[in-house]
């Protein structure tokens, strides 16, 4: 989890087994780390896949019948990625080969943003293929070109295909309580 907001959008979420670290701007040391990190299990992975000739996680996982020799899936998850994308170019040309090389690997991230239409690189944008827009605007202004079209909140488009998504207006810290 990164949030480059001073770490308080994960603080509820920080101590469940599952979630390895909250990064944030307070600390960009241990960002770097992550980073890092990152960068390497791309490496092992795609080396791991080479070894066995497959061509993606779901293969790999399907040869390998002990448990304890399959990859997990990883999720990154960065709020206030713009935030983020400003302070480091090492960061971003990171987050490029995870969204480039990641889907096959089993490295998947999620991006929250308040404003899409600017500095997101295309090489990003171009991998992504969920996107999911809170914000009726934000939809408008990449997928709509028609007049008198309903400006709706809470629209996906999910591979090209355009949902009615949700809209969440409040959450609460004690909701995360029953994760």
């Amino acid at each position: 989890l990164v949030d480059y907001k001073g770490g308080s959008t994960f603080k509820a979420l920080e101590n469940l087994p599952h979630v390895e670290n909250v990064y944030t701007d307070i600390n960009q040391n241990s960002t770097m780390r992550a980073i890092e990190f990152i960068k390497i299990e791309i490496q092992k992975r795609s080396a791991e896949l080479a070894r066995y000739r497959v061509k993606n996680i779901d293969e790999y996982n399907n040869f390998r019948t002990n448990e304890n020799n399959k990859l997990p899936k990883l999720l990154i998850i960065i709020d206030e990625f713009l935030s983020l994308s400003s302070q480091n170019c090492q960061i971003i040309n990171s987050l490029i080969d995870v969204t480039t090389k990641g889907r096959a690997l089993g490295i998947y991230m999620l991006l929250a943003t308040q404003n899409t239409s600017s500095n997101i690189p295309k090489e990003i944008k171009t991998n992504i293929s969920t996107q999911i827009y809170m914000d009726k605007n934000e939809y408008d202004l990449h997928f709509v070109n028609k007049p008198n079209y309903p400006k709706i909140a809470g629209r996906a488009n999910i591979d090209g295909q355009e949902i009615q998504f949700l809209w969440i207006g409040h959450y609460h810290d004690s909701l995360f309580k029953t994760i």
